[in-house]
C-alpha cells in the first residue's frame, strides 16, 4: 500500500511542513549559538553579555514566528483538508498524515521549551559569574584594607 499524497494538491499541508522545516533550521542555529557560548571562569566580559543579549533577541523573534506557525498548524489540525486519491485507502492516509503532523508540532513545542531552558541556563551562568567576580573583588579589597589597617 502506498501512503502518499500529492503536495501540489495539498498546499496548506505542504506550507505547514515547509514552515516546520524552516523553524527547525532556525532552532538549530540558535541552539548551536547558545551551546557554543563560553562563559569566562573568573571575570565578566561585556562582549559576552552583548552576545547573549543578541541571542535573546534572535530567540524572541523566533518565538514570534513559532507562535504564528503554531496558530496556523493548530487550525489545520482542527479542520484538516486533504485531497487524497480515490484509488487509495483514504482513512489510512488521513490518519498517517494527521498523526505525523501532530508529532511534528509536538516535537517543535518540546524543542521550544528546551531552547528556552538552554538560554535561561546560559543567562543565569553569566549573571552568577558576575556575582562571583564581585564577591572575589570585594574579598580581595577587604583583605588589602585589613592588611593596611594592621600595618599602622
Amino acid at each position: 500500500m502506498k501512503i502518499a499524497i500529492n503536495p501540489e494538491d495539498n498546499p496548506e499541508l505542504s506550507n505547514i511542513i515547509k514552515g516546520y522545516n524552516e523553524l527547525m533550521s532556525i532552532w538549530n542555529e540558535i541552539n548551536k549559538e547558545i551551546h557554543s557560548t563560553k562563559i569566562p571562569l573568573l571575570y565578566h566580559k561585556t562582549h559576552i553579555n552583548l552576545y547573549v543579549n543578541t541571542i535573546g533577541i534572535k530567540l524572541s523573534e523566533f518565538q514570534k514566528k513559532w507562535l504564528e506557525f503554531n496558530k496556523r498548524a493548530d487550525s489545520f489540525i482542527l479542520n484538516p483538508i486533504y485531497k487524497i486519491p480515490q484509488s487509495s485507502d483514504q482513512s489510512t492516509i488521513f490518519f498517517h498524515y494527521q498523526i505525523t503532523l501532530i508529532n511534528k508540532i509536538n516535537h517543535l513545542r518540546t524543542n521550544m521549551v528546551l531552547i528556552d531552558e538552554n538560554y535561561n541556563h546560559t543567562y543565569s551562568q553569566l549573571s552568577s559569574k558576575r556575582d562571583y567576580t564581585i564577591a572575589i573583588s570585594s574579598f580581595v579589597l577587604g583583605f588589602i584594607g585589613l592588611i593596611f589597617s594592621l600595618m599602622k
